[in-house]
């Protein structure tokens, strides 16, 4: 009868909850429903059936009652609760760094770590990087299209690097020419450095000069700068291309605008054009110095260099000296021989046409009579105008008339029109304008001279010289047949008399 509840043994002022009551330990006054719970003693003091290990009630035994509830004072807290990264709070307990969301070990670059990307656990610093994926997998800060990190980034990837496996090749890099790199990125050849779209020949090219954009192939060229400007490998001293440079730039070539005169021709005599380039007369073939007469000069004859005006003239049947006179001042009397004459030729031969006289040459040299004067002792005379040449041992036969049919069927060396033989007193003489080479004087009135008509005077072939021939005694009437009515051996030895 003390007036307590019969079914509150400990006193507590709660009933056990075997009798209805709500005091979990009704032989212990300390556990009740309003006592404070001790945690973690294995003791249920507040009677609230909850886990004496999970303070929280979140359902997780707290860690320090050997659970996996990290924070067993916050229900928000524990292994099944979802994490919000970067508040500083490990809400699912799993003991990773709540900077690090990606879990590849590195907190995030802004909560002072150095992941660069903490949504990725492939992103982190030292990681392997993949180029041109557009991730900074290492994070490093650099640009993933800038490979060789030269400043650029890749021509493939919206950049201008032209070569990203090269951080010495950029735009605006050194560019080293002929080493195949396209260093400066300026997508011009690195083998045509003065871009004039022509490889250097050093390089298999064809540009000759290739610090020269004015130089290459097909160029137009201006001659006599030094500078071969369409690579053609020819002398820019050579425009006729001819192989002779210019005379004007230390070359050989008279005319270097033609190709046909040079050093190399062979001249061509009398055209105006040095052809040869010797800087002599084109119209002195013979280079004796004269110019020939057929060109205003005075030289008679431009091919023989013994022959010009003021020549020493010499017995070689040539005019030396150009005077229209041969062989004169050479010879003396008798090295030519009057031999037969004939003044008087019989019918049907007339004195006008038929008349002649012979030349003998004796010497062993040919004589050329050109020039050379016929005459008598009464003024009449005349002269050889052409060429009259005698050879050695030749009886020369001197008509008045070309004409065959005229003077008697002769077959003539020369002949002169004005020629005059008298049937009565004459003479014949032959000089070369310096001195009396023969002459024959005949009259009638001397004895022994055969003068008539149809006979030739004919001087005994045994006394064929000067002194002989002025002897009448040895000259006789012809007697062989040459003509109807005419007797004689004109061109011809005589005969005997």
């Amino acid at each position: 009868c003390d007036g307590a509840d019969d079914f509150d043994r400990d006193g507590d002022g709660y009933a056990s909850d075997s009798y209805g009551g709500d005091d979990c330990n009704d032989g212990d006054p300390a556990i009740n429903p309003g006592a404070a719970d001790v945690p973690y003693d294995g003791v249920d003091q507040d009677c609230d059936g909850s886990s004496e290990y999970d303070v929280d009630g979140d359902g997780w035994v707290g860690s320090d009652a050997g659970g996996s509830d990290c924070d067993d004072d916050d229900a928000a807290i524990n292994p099944g609760a979802t994490e919000s990264y970067y508040d500083g709070v490990d809400q699912d307990c799993d003991g990773e760094s709540d900077y690090d969301q990606d879990g590849d070990g590195q907190d995030a670059e802004f909560a002072g770590g150095a992941d660069c990307d903490d949504t990725s656990a492939r992103v982190y610093q030292g990681a392997s990087d993949t180029w041109y994926d557009g991730i900074d997998s290492n994070c490093d800060g650099e640009s993933d299209y800038d490979r060789d990190g030269d400043g650029y980034d890749s021509s493939s990837y919206g950049g201008t690097d032209c070569n990203d496996s090269s951080m010495l090749a950029y735009p605006g890099a050194p560019d080293t020419w002929y080493d195949g790199t396209d260093s400066d990125c300026a997508g011009d050849n690195d083998y045509d450095q003065d871009a004039d779209g022509f490889r250097s020949s050093a390089y298999g090219g064809t540009d000759c000069d290739d610090l020269d954009d004015s130089t290459y192939v097909g160029a137009p060229d201006s001659w006599y700068d030094g500078v071969d400007s369409d690579c053609d490998g020819e002398s820019d001293y050579d425009r006729d291309g001819d192989g002779y440079d210019s005379d004007s730039y230390g070359g050989t070539d008279c005319d270097d605008f033609d190709d046909s005169v040079s050093p190399g021709e062979a001249e061509i005599w009398y055209d105006g054009a040095d052809g040869d380039c010797d800087g002599l007369s084109d119209y002195d073939q013979d280079y004796d110095g004269r110019t020939a007469e057929d060109y205003g000069g005075t030289d008679c004859d431009d091919e023989d260099d013994t022959v010009y005006p003021g020549a020493a003239e010499a017995r070689d049947a040539v005019d030396n000296d150009c005077d229209d006179i041969c062989d004169e001042g050479v010879l003396s009397a008798g090295d030519l021989v009057i031999t037969e004459i004939m003044p008087n030729p019989a019918t049907p031969v007339s004195d006008t046409y038929g008349e002649w006289f012979e030349i003998y040459n004796p010497g062993a040299t040919s004589v050329n009579l050109c020039g050379w004067e016929v005459y008598d002792r009464d003024s009449d005379s005349t002269n050889f105008v052409d060429d009259f040449v005698i050879t050695p041992g030749q009886y020369a036969l001197v008509v008045k008339d070309w004409a065959s049919g005229l003077n008697g069927g002769l077959t003539p060396d020369m002949a002169l029109q004005a020629m005059v033989l008298a049937n009565g007193d004459d003479e014949v003489a032959l000089g070369d304008t310096v001195r009396e080479i023969d002459a024959v004087e005949w009259t009638t009135s001397s004895a022994g001279w055969p003068i008539a008509a149809g006979y030739s005077m004919a001087l005994d072939p045994s006394a064929t010289d000067a002194t002989d021939n002025d002897d009448v005694g040895n000259w006789c009437a012809g007697s062989s047949l040459y003509y109807s009515g005419n007797l004689g051996t004109p061109g011809a030895v005589n005969d005997p008399c």
